[in-house]
């Protein structure tokens, strides 16, 4: 037990007062002579003893009567923790700042509560403590222990940001900052609407030297409809086609929704509207046909209306349509008519024929795919430029050579990571098996014919048994041997053929099916960047054969507004890097320049972890927090009111006060009652 104001036990002295009081009326008495009358001394001796026991219980009475009072007045409580709160302590307080905390409350908004509230956890601590801000944005500023008039400036400068974490990332970071200052008074505070989305308790880092409050900052529910994502349905974008592009919407309401209406504006031209009817709690695919116009660079944003929240109402993405495909065929002796038709004729692809012996090695990085016709051996210094090209995006196909022999590619394929061919099967065979799950045939046919006529394989080379696994199937023989395989390698694609491009070998350049294969193949091998990037992380933008020489400048500008900036970049192979670190003011559509050119476009959007707005009630966060083995926290549900009593209260602990003062009345009335009532 503490006393809040010791000193007012002196008032036990008091206690002597009653006690010489009775003392001294006991020895107040008179003596009458009587006769010498038993009966009269026999009464006379019983009355002494009523008297006596009278005067006993009233003289306990204000005993404990005072003694109440006094300890009414020094005001006991029993500590809610074992904290030394009388020293100096270091005093951490998370504020949550993400867009969730914009929703309105009685204050304006939740985060202004939030401040409030910690404004009010400074004021109950001492001046000569230390306190120490953290928000989402994690600023270099906050890293340090200032003084509480410091704190309270701080806390003045708080805006919503874009930035979300995971709850754990804060507490986490908070215990950090413990650690590094050698604190010994530990008090952590948290002040958050507790999404769900973002709040995990079992990562947490484990201090049993800290005490911590959980305080919930809360509103009605909010519905929200937001979009998710989008991604295109299919992989290849080609030059004059139109493009199918899918967009997931949530409805994170407690109310289904109907006719609301979906805009997509590509190049600030609006190319498709639509509308869609959602229930409460589901999400819905949306399809968006539209054509690209004309430029390489293309800048696209999917709207929908919803209010109150509306920073997830917009989704940005952006995309490059490549005008050619460039493709180079290295050729043991001459070209290959059936390759060179089939590229030749498309005005979508550029095509290069060298013989094996006129290869410029550093111009490799210039084409999409490289495709090996017949080669009997690869050298080491080809090799070598090869795997390079294809670990830094590119897509090789080899056809074999007619007399290679088994050990023709093997240092080739085993260096790149791959499956060496082993020998020669002379046995006819006959393609059987399409793998329809690959990106290459997926969206080739609508339905594979049950009775398709696949091409035929007079001979074909084998590969290690041993290794195959590392490889998967894009077609396979009737005798189960693999046709053409595929596999990944770094950032680009390696496609094994089993036969040349010869009639002795394979019909396969003769039917239907090789057109498909060789230009998916093409289409393919453009690099597959993604649509869009999120706010918040340290996103690094990668652009493919770019390399930025002499005085040229680099800048990163908003394709609307005034917002530019020289970002940090850096070569890697022959990857142009561009990073950045929180460095955005806000989501959109984003152009990368040099000398007034731009050279593709960026897009970020708002993290969507917060469009979710189911929370933790405090009951739920009290569970949690038992589950979760964490005996020094606790939550302080204070809602609308101010924390200053509840503050009092998670330091004073348990006040005795109310009830010394109850008893105190009790016992003066019990006083009172004997010397009425007691004859």
């Amino acid at each position: 037990m503490h006393f809040l104001n010791p000193l007012f036990l002196f008032g036990f002295f008091a206690l002597s007062i009653p006690i010489i009081v009775h003392l001294y009326n006991f020895r107040r008495y008179k003596i009458v002579y009587f006769s010498n009358l038993s009966y009269l001394k026999e009464l006379h001796q019983e009355t002494k003893k009523h008297s006596q026991l009278k005067q006993l219980l009233i003289l306990i009475a204000r005993l404990l009567a005072i003694t109440c009072l006094v300890l009414a007045f020094a005001q006991p409580y029993f500590s809610a923790s074992t904290k030394v709160l009388y020293s100096k302590n270091h005093v951490n307080v998370y504020v949550d700042n993400s867009f969730s905390m914009e929703a309105a409350s009685l204050n304006g908004s939740l985060l202004n509560d939030a401040v409030n509230k910690a404004r009010e956890i400074a004021m109950q601590y001492d001046p000569s403590d230390v306190f120490q801000l953290l928000t989402n944005d994690f600023e270099l500023k906050h890293q340090r222990w200032v003084n509480r008039d410091e704190f309270l400036e701080f806390l003045t400068q708080i805006k919503i940001s874009p930035a979300t974490k995971k709850l754990s990332a804060d507490i986490n970071k908070q215990i950090s900052s413990f650690q590094e200052a050698k604190a010994s008074n530990k008090l952590m505070y948290v002040l958050s609407d507790f999404q769900k989305n973002s709040t995990n308790f079992s990562d947490f880092k484990r201090d049993t030297s800290l005490f911590a409050s959980l305080i919930p900052i809360q509103s009605k529910q909010i519905n929200n409809i937001y979009i998710d994502s989008c991604w295109m349905y299919s992989p290849v974008i080609q030059k004059g086609q139109p493009i199918q592009m899918l967009c997931r919407i949530r409805n994170a309401s407690v109310v289904d929704v109907e006719k609301v209406p979906l805009k997509l504006t590509v190049n600030k031209l609006q190319k498709a509207l639509a509308s869609f009817d959602l229930k409460a709690g589901e999400s819905t695919e949306i399809a968006l046909r539209f054509m690209p116009d004309i430029n390489y660079i293309q800048l696209g944003e999917i709207e929908i209306s919803d209010y109150p929240i509306i920073y997830d109402d917009k989704f940005y993405f952006s995309f490059n349509i490549e005008p050619q495909i460039p493709i180079l065929v290295i050729n043991q002796n001459q070209e290959n008519p059936y390759i060179s038709k089939l590229f030749l004729n498309d005005t979508m692809f550029r095509l290069v024929n060298n013989a094996v012996g006129n290869i410029d090695y550093s111009g490799l990085k210039n084409y999409r795919l490289v495709i090996l016709n017949g080669l009997t051996k690869i050298q080491d210094g080809l090799s070598d430029e090869l795997i390079k090209f294809v670990e830094n995006g590119g897509s090789l196909s080899v056809f074999p050579g007619e007399d290679m022999g088994s050990d023709g590619y093997k240092d080739f394929l085993s260096s790149i990571g791959s499956t060496p061919y082993e020998g020669i099967d002379t046995i006819n065979a006959k393609a059987s098996e399409i793998n329809l799950l690959h990106s290459i045939y997926h969206d080739v046919f609508e339905k594979l014919p049950e009775n398709i006529d696949l091409p035929l394989v007079n001979s074909h080379y084998i590969f290690k048994k041993q290794n195959s696994s590392m490889l998967e199937p894009l077609v396979k023989l009737n005798n189960g041997d693999i046709f053409i395989a595929s596999q990944s390698i770094g950032k680009g694609k390696l496609y094994l053929f089993t036969t040349p491009v010869d009639k002795a070998w394979t019909s396969f350049f003769e039917h239907a099916i090789w057109v498909p294969t060789l230009l998916k193949m093409a289409f393919l091998s453009l690099p597959n960047s993604s649509l869009f990037k999120v706010m918040g992380d340290d996103n690094v933008i990668e652009i493919n054969n770019f390399n930025l020489s002499g005085d040229m400048n680099i800048k990163l500008k908003s394709a609307v507004g005034n917002f530019e900036m020289v970002p940090t970049y850096r070569n890697v192979e022959n990857n142009f890097q561009i990073l950045l670190q929180q460095q955005l003011p806000e989501a959109g559509n984003y152009l990368i320049t040099t000398e007034g050119k731009n050279i593709t476009g960026v897009s970020f959007n708002y993290n969507r972890m917060e469009s979710d707005r189911a929370v933790y009630s405090p009951d739920e966060l009290n569970t949690l927090i038992k589950n979760s083995n964490l005996p020094n926290y606790q939550v302080l549900n204070v809602g609308n009111k101010s924390i200053t009593k509840e503050m009092l209260s998670q330091q004073q602990g348990l006040k005795l006060w109310k009830i010394f003062v109850v008893f105190c009345l009790l016992f003066f009335t019990a006083e009172v009652l004997l010397i009425r009532f007691l004859k």
